[in-house]
């Protein structure tokens, strides 16, 4: 499955706004969470491992914080915004501004949909691992301007 990161990059571009779920299982609109963890950060964990040999296991590899649907799509505009020299917006602006739209959940996905998961990182740092991991907006923003270099996107 692509980053939702790319699916929004993509979605803007290509239809000038994003879109969202409506809420399920008791959440409002796009506040279903994920524990986003920047690429980087789950190579870094790898690298880790690979010179402390004497750790193994299994190990949850993400940040130990969630971040919502909202928040990660923020970020993605706003990332985008920066680079067409456009001021950031706030969520409720985007929302109002039709930049992010809800769509009906797929009542079929109900059942099987996980509306939030945040790893529980304890094993990891037990293991020796104390490395920060990157913030979401940080790290939307370094990947969109990755993607604006790759689709050699102009201003």
């Amino acid at each position: 499955m692509a980053s939702l990161v790319l699916k929004h990059f993509h979605d803007y571009r290509e239809k000038g706004y994003v879109s969202l779920f409506e809420g399920s299982h008791g959440l409002l609109p796009g506040e279903q969470a994920r524990d986003f963890i920047y690429v980087d950060d789950v190579i870094a964990v790898n690298l880790f491992f690979l010179r402390n040999s004497g750790s193994s296991g299994i190990y949850n590899v993400g940040t130990g914080q969630s971040a919502s649907f909202n928040e990660l799509t923020e970020s993605t505009l706003n990332a985008i915004f920066v680079h067409l020299k456009k001021p950031k917006m706030l969520l409720g602006d985007m929302i109002a501004s039709n930049l992010i739209r809800y769509i009906p959940f797929p009542q079929h996905l109900l059942p099987q949909y996980q509306p939030f998961t945040k790893a529980d990182i304890n094993r990891l740092r037990k293991s020796g691992y104390t490395e920060s991991f990157m913030p979401v907006s940080l790290g939307t923003e370094t990947y969109i301007h990755y993607l604006i270099k790759q689709y050699h996107l102009n201003t």
